[in-house]
């Protein structure tokens, strides 16, 4: 006898359905590498990114703090060449001509010369051996250094520039190549990184 709108048992019914879905096919050998692949070079691309990021702004400190060494060096330089300057000018000329033409003994004439030169050493690094020593410090490995080195370096061209009104323009440069070391350095920081960590890594 037939059963006509007979319903299936439940389980018969999931067996069915199952039955009419068809199955996942697993991925092949190919498209296994040719995920692989892909994700390997999305990973390359992320690792290029960091890698330029990270180069192009440790080149910037490099290049920033060199410009700093160099404004020292060059300013310590021209103090000390104004001086010498500024010292012979105030130098009577009898003196300056006994010393490059001997009138008399040739030792008087030697000691007189060296005289000169000591005093005219002296002169020329009471106001440049700051700036060669900060050029120094800033060309240190040790955060220590190169921080004394930058302070003191601005620190004295402010004095230069405000109370002895020498070489403002040259000191204003120096202040600003100071500066831009420490601009760069903050802009180039981790993110996160607290402003004690970033002057002790500057």
């Amino acid at each position: 006898m037939e059963t006509v709108g007979q319903e299936l048992p439940p389980d018969e019914q999931g067996r069915g359905k199952q039955s009419d879905q068809p199955d996942a096919q697993p991925l092949t050998l190919d498209q296994r590498m040719a995920v692989l692949s892909k994700e390997m070079i999305d990973l390359r691309e992320r690792m290029d990114r960091f890698e330029e990021d990270n180069h192009r702004d440790s080149w910037g400190v490099r290049y920033s703090r060199r410009m700093a060494i160099t404004s020292n060096f060059l300013l310590a330089l021209w103090v000390a060449l104004s001086r010498i300057a500024m010292y012979l000018r105030k130098q009577k000329k009898s003196r300056l001509i006994g010393v490059v033409v001997p009138l008399g003994s040739t030792k008087r004439t030697r000691n007189d010369f060296n005289h000169l030169v000591l005093e005219t050493a002296l002169n020329a690094a009471r106001k440049s051996w700051l700036f060669l020593v900060a050029s120094l410090l800033l060309s240190s490995h040790s955060p220590l250094k190169r921080q004394t080195g930058l302070y003191a370096s601005t620190a004295y061209s402010l004095y230069l520039v405000f109370f002895e009104k020498f070489l403002p323009l040259t000191n204003y440069f120096n202040i600003f190549t100071n500066l831009l070391y420490i601009t760069v350095a903050w802009n180039s920081r981790k993110p996160g990184t607290s402003f004690r960590n970033f002057l002790k890594n500057i």
